[in-house]
């Protein structure tokens, strides 16, 4: 739940992004994918999410190869990720985070420029990884349906919430196949 400095930094981005809405173009499907695609990929905060997402990673590089793919995870799971050298990963701690509950520039100073594709994996409503993606101004931003971020994403699936949190990631990937699939063949 978003503290009231949180609600009123969230007002403010609202009002910034209907602002920016004409410098977007609409998406066109399928999506034409670049020769060498990054990926930026906020991975849950929670471990239990974190391994569901983590199954699937083999997946998008599969997807997206021989694009980069960057991991922002929190700083006590890095660890998961230092065997797999395919990926690049960008901690975060509590440290990080300003008092409205966002990164601060100089954690945000080290994002690459040009990401093709930001996904937030994130179940809980967090402020910090919505407007992470939406800062990137990736052409592609995709959520899981959460009540007060929909103006961060392009992209927003609401999968049945029976479903576990691994059928809705792998409905997620397969959604991603469906639209670049074309763009892949061509």
């Amino acid at each position: 739940m978003p503290t009231l400095r949180e609600k009123y930094f969230l007002q403010l981005l609202r009002m910034k992004h209907l602002f920016s809405l004409n410098s977007e173009s609409p998406l066109r499907l399928p999506l034409k994918i670049p020769s060498a695609p990054k990926l930026l990929l906020c991975l849950p905060e929670n471990e239990d999410y974190l391994k569901s997402v983590q199954n699937h990673l083999p997946s998008f590089r599969r997807i997206f190869a021989p694009g980069i793919i960057y991991l922002v995870v929190e700083r006590s799971f890095e660890g998961s990720f230092a065997h797999d050298s395919i990926f690049q990963t960008l901690p975060f701690s509590k440290t990080d985070f300003s008092s409205m509950g966002v990164l601060k520039k100089p954690w945000m100073a080290q994002l690459p420029k040009d990401i093709f594709l930001a996904i937030d994996f994130n179940r809980v409503e967090n402020l910090w990884s919505g407007y992470l993606c939406f800062s990137t101004r990736a052409p592609v931003r995709i959520s899981l349906k959460k009540p007060r971020m929909s103006n961060f994403f392009n992209i927003i699936l609401n999968p049945n919430q029976e479903n576990t949190f691994q059928e809705q990631v792998t409905y997620l990937l397969q959604m991603i196949q469906a639209i670049t699939q074309t763009s892949k063949e061509s």
